[in-house]
């Protein structure tokens, strides 16, 4: 077996294997889930075959939870970030907003200057202000355990879920639905209203007064 990434290259020692893995042995067999993976994976390349637009348009717009997700990594895989960003603000479901999320923070630590490329496409693509993109990408980021350990971040997020900027209020989201598991059945839309956004915010000041952290 020879391995190569786009990082640091060639392994200098090729290893020898008695059998292939079973993730590459055609008679190994495949989980239902790896099954219907590899069913999407066949229709996406056909669709490519005539047009990767019709592909990805396709894609991200099936019910299918597992077409949408390839819709979405590929998005991250070709770097249309803008597009990614705006999926992600459309989401029609939970589990499609969680997952693109995930790609967008994959897509962000995957080399050296994805930071400075997402800053510029915030910025000259979608209009918003040096500051706001910062925060955005803090927020993609994420925290240290230490700074779970403050109340201060747990304050800073509930704020954020009324902020101007519906990036910074889907991620401010995103981060508490996963710190915070007692929150989960709080309601809350990527695209959601004024008066669904005010809801979500009081539903959080009630769960979490300010001064405290999440019970373990």
């Amino acid at each position: 077996m020879l391995e190569w990434d786009s990082v640091s290259g060639a392994r200098p020692q090729p290893q020898k294997l008695d059998a292939l893995p079973m993730w590459a042995d055609p008679a190994a067999g495949l989980s239902d889930s790896s099954n219907a993976t590899a069913a999407a994976v066949e229709k996406f390349r056909q669709l490519r075959a005539a047009s990767a637009a019709t592909a990805i348009d396709t894609f991200l717009a099936s019910a299918d939870p597992v077409e949408q997700r390839i819709g979405l990594v590929t998005l991250g895989a070709i770097d249309d970030i803008d597009r990614l960003g705006k999926t992600v603000a459309a989401a029609k479901t939970l589990e499609e907003w969680d997952f693109g999320i995930t790609v967008l923070r994959h897509w962000l630590g995957r080399c050296q200057d994805q930071d400075r490329k997402l800053f510029t496409m915030l910025t000259t693509v979608r209009g918003l202000t040096p500051a706001q993109a910062k925060t955005v990408i803090q927020l993609l980021f994420g925290f240290t355990p230490n700074d779970l350990m403050q109340p201060e971040t747990f304050e800073v997020l509930i704020e954020y879920l009324q902020h101007d900027t519906p990036a910074v209020r889907n991620l401010a989201a995103w981060h508490l639905h996963r710190l915070v598991p007692q929150g989960k059945s709080i309601p809350f839309s990527p695209t959601g209203d004024k008066d669904a956004i005010d809801k979500t915010y009081q539903a959080w000041k009630k769960l979490l007064p300010a001064g405290q952290v999440p019970k373990k």
